[in-house]
């Protein structure tokens, strides 16, 4: 069974990981170890694919990914930049390009390098 996990950036924007609850406000908060709450940014709020990239790090929804594409048949090889959003990627499923996880790693997310977010479109 997939971990179920979430991450959000705080107030003073360090990034928590745990469990997502509502706390009947504007801001949701993240429970992890021994019942530590803490509100973040409900616009920060990422959940985990169950997916991890080329170096073992979890791969969070918002997470900037770079696929190295020599792996397509019909490919000429070289680099593809997406967002994991909500597991579909304009459309496409992200995991498409996912199948051989030795080869995407996560180069930033679009809260902490919205750069990334600006030159994909």
């Amino acid at each position: 069974m997939r971990e179920i996990l979430f991450r959000g950036k705080t107030k003073a924007g360090e990034w928590v990981f745990g469990c997502y609850i509502s706390t009947g406000c504007d801001a949701p908060a993240i429970v992890w170890g021994d019942g530590v709450q803490a509100e973040v940014d409900p616009e920060t709020v990422g959940q985990y694919t169950g997916r991890k990239d080329m170096y073992g790090l979890k791969i969070f929804d918002g997470d900037n990914l770079e696929v190295y594409q020599d792996f397509r048949p019909s490919s000429t090889g070289g680099v593809k930049t997406f967002i994991v959003q909500n597991h579909v990627n304009r459309g496409y499923p992200w995991n498409t390009y996912l199948l051989h996880m030795d080869k995407a790693r996560i180069i930033g997310n679009i809260h902490d390098n919205p750069e990334l977010v600006e030159s994909e479109e």
